[in-house]
């Protein structure tokens, strides 16, 4: 695989900042692929009252209610919203329905631990630009198993 056909990696992660799940990005980072497959993961691994927060979560519900795992999120009670700072720019109806501060059950979340993640995630590029497929995937892994390690070591700060 060359250098072109890297786009990134699609994440997951909790409110205390564990990644939960990782999807490299081949070709295309627009496609709902990589969100599914996660969705997928979690669904199966925490069920029920599952709410995610997406930068398009008003636009991914749809591609969710069409998806094969419409039945399954429904079941499990999927709740999505719009991180709030998105959710701003968003038309009123949207907001109503997916913005985090209109909806009492999302609390005082913001939905934007990804972005903190990725910008960490960025200081190690200069580590991998350049590198193989398999170098970036070590370099990668050895930075999330790391990070974990350190979410868990301070949990009892939160």
């Amino acid at each position: 695989m060359d250098g072109l056909n890297k786009t990134g990696n699609f994440l997951c992660a909790c409110h205390h900042g564990f990644v939960l799940c990782l999807a490299d990005m081949i070709k295309s980072g627009k496609l709902a692929k990589y969100s599914l497959a996660c969705l997928n993961r979690l669904l199966n691994v925490y069920g029920q009252g599952l709410a995610l927060g997406y930068d398009i979560g008003c636009k991914h519900s749809i591609t969710v209610s069409r998806s094969s795992l419409r039945h399954q999120a429904k079941a499990l009670g999927l709740q999505l919203y719009v991180s709030a700072f998105h959710s701003y720019v968003h038309n009123q109806k949207c907001q109503l329905s997916f913005h985090p501060r209109f909806l009492t059950t999302a609390r005082l979340e913001d939905f934007k631990m990804n972005e903190r993640l990725f910008s960490k995630q960025n200081l190690t590029t200069h580590l991998y630009h350049h590198d193989s497929t398999y170098h970036w995937h070590m370099t990668l892994n050895a930075f999330w198993s790391r990070w974990n390690d350190d979410c868990r070591a301070g949990i009892g700060e939160c």
